[in-house]
């Protein structure tokens, strides 16, 4: 299976390095409603037909706007998330979701995969500690399997704001869709890692039931842990 997702995710590399500059889109109000979204499941049957790379394309595109933004302000090349998006969809039990728009807009995703304790030189497996950068949370461990929340990215326009708050929760939406595929599959518990000053990624995890377990990425210090327990 690895060859024929590996190919889309090429395509979708390839398609990107030749398309040209994109102007920022412009959502009807109509659409930007919750009711015209569909929060899906991502299939490696779907990737695997997606011979153009479409859906990584638009998943690479979005995520260099998102992470370019306060506090990120990273500035990686679309091309290397996208690579970087097929890695991790590779990963074992990777669980992957998106939402899009009723004209097809993609407007979102989330992925995750479950970590380990140890990866055994299985390049599918990660470790919890290869993440975090040491061991702090390998007591999460005693209660049973773990599943990590690799990413969460939603178009600047469909996050809750202002006036239409009740209207806009795609991220919540996403996020929701993800531990309830994990849920069903016995995991003990989700772990994910956000920024120090992602204030509104912040208060969704709390309100999702997530703790801060106030350990620090080891590389990237202005980075902590959250854990949900399913238990």
């Amino acid at each position: 299976r690895s060859k024929s997702v590996l190919f889309a995710f090429i395509n979708g590399v390839v398609s990107i390095m030749f398309m040209g500059s994109q102007e920022s889109e412009q959502y009807p109000l109509r659409e930007r409603k919750l009711s015209e979204i569909e929060i899906r499941p991502i299939l490696l049957e779907e990737l695997r037909a997606d011979h153009r790379g479409k859906t990584v394309k638009d998943w690479g595109v979005l995520s260099s706007v998102v992470f370019g933004e306060p506090p990120w302000n990273d500035t990686y090349e679309i091309p290397r998330l996208v690579f970087g998006i097929g890695v991790d969809l590779m990963r074992e039990n990777a669980k992957a979701f998106e939402a899009r728009t009723s004209s097809g807009r993609h407007v979102g995703h989330t992925l995750g995969y479950e970590v380990f304790r140890i990866s055994q030189g299985d390049p599918r497996r990660v470790s919890l500690r290869e993440i975090s950068g040491a061991g702090e949370m390998d007591n999460l461990f005693n209660n049973g399997r773990l599943f990590y929340v690799d990413t969460l990215v939603v178009h600047p326009g469909f996050r809750r704001m202002g006036q239409i708050e009740k209207e806009i929760g795609v991220g919540e939406e996403l996020t929701k869709a993800l531990i309830e595929s994990v849920r069903l599959e016995e995991f003990a518990g989700v772990v994910l890692r956000t920024h120090l000053k992602a204030i509104a990624a912040r208060g969704l995890y709390a309100k999702l039931g997530f703790k801060e377990l106030r350990v620090h990425d080891m590389e990237e210090e202005n980075r902590d842990f959250w854990f949900l327990s399913l238990k």
